[in-house]
């Protein structure tokens, strides 16, 4: 997993680099020197379809197994088919971002208010970032 965008920008927002320096004045300052060119890329997957067309899909999926499904499915009285569509995706716009990193006066801990539901792997990539892992 990326913790800065390497060459491909996925989405608006997407954390190209840190700013880092004494004072919050100085980190204006700083921010204001970053110039970035982005190319605007034509998007070719938006939709579930789109995915199974061009065959885009997620790797390593975790997949709980117990019995024999096809045995399930032969043995079975009834059997409902059909499609369920939701508008939404859950958690797409809860883990935007939101973070709040706090140093210590001595630099040697970090306070972290995250808004996060995997706080393990933030911790773990954040221990990365640093060199601490």
């Amino acid at each position: 997993e990326e913790v800065f965008v390497l060459s491909i920008a996925p989405c608006i927002g997407a954390i190209i680099g840190v700013v880092v320096c004494e004072s919050e004045q100085e980190a204006l300052v700083a921010s204001k020197l970053v110039q970035i060119e982005y190319e605007l890329l034509t998007p070719t997957i938006l939709t579930i379809q789109d995915a199974i067309h061009n065959e885009s899909y997620f790797g390593d999926e975790m997949c709980l197994r117990q019995g024999d499904v096809n045995k399930g499915f032969a043995d079975a009285k009834h059997i409902l088919e059909e499609t369920l569509w939701i508008g939404g995706q859950e958690h797409f716009y809860l883990e935007s971002n939101s973070y709040m990193v706090i140093p210590s006066n001595d630099d040697k801990e970090l306070t972290l208010y995250l808004g996060t539901q995997n706080p393990s792997t933030t911790q773990d990539l954040i221990a990365l970032v640093l060199g601490r892992d």
